[in-house]
């Protein structure tokens, strides 16, 4: 006899191997660009969610939690200003558009185009779906907004 819940089958989670899917914001894939789409969400996300005045209580930080989320939405399924935000990245960072690939050279060129514009302010760390504890890039020095994404 089953009894209530949702029907969904626990998740066995394994620090440090497991990746929480709930927790993920999914990025349409609509084109090569879409590593620069989930920069643009990660920055946008962070920003929004570490932004405090210094008082931070229960009920601003859950409408905090809930403005991210609407933001966030609105930007992940807007391809056309998706789109506005990442090519204005990768433009002020000296990225080609139009290329059929994008590695972590490329995403090399942006995180030093964020270091030289805001100093301190962002840090790209991306994990595989293979790669564990280890990061397959690492944008340095840690710093206020880390935008961690992962590929799989």
């Amino acid at each position: 006899m089953r009894r209530g819940g949702s029907g969904r089958k626990k998740l066995q989670y394994i620090p440090g191997l497991s990746v929480v899917e709930s927790a993920l914001i999914r990025i349409p894939k609509y084109d090569n660009r879409c590593l620069f789409y989930a920069i643009a969400v990660a920055r946008l996300y962070n920003r929004l969610m570490h932004d405090t005045d210094g008082d931070d209580d229960e009920e601003k930080r859950k409408n905090r939690a809930r403005t991210a989320y609407n933001q966030v939405e609105r930007l992940r399924w807007n391809h056309k200003r998706l789109a506005e935000t990442a090519i204005e990245m990768m433009e002020s960072a000296g990225i080609p558009q139009g290329l059929p690939v994008y590695t972590h050279e490329h995403v090399k060129q942006l995180q030093d185009s964020f270091d030289r514009g805001y100093p301190e302010t962002f840090r790209i760390v991306i994990f595989g779906e293979k790669s564990g504890h280890k990061s397959l890039y690492n944008g340095g020095v840690i710093s206020k907004y880390n935008l961690i994404l992962y590929h799989n």
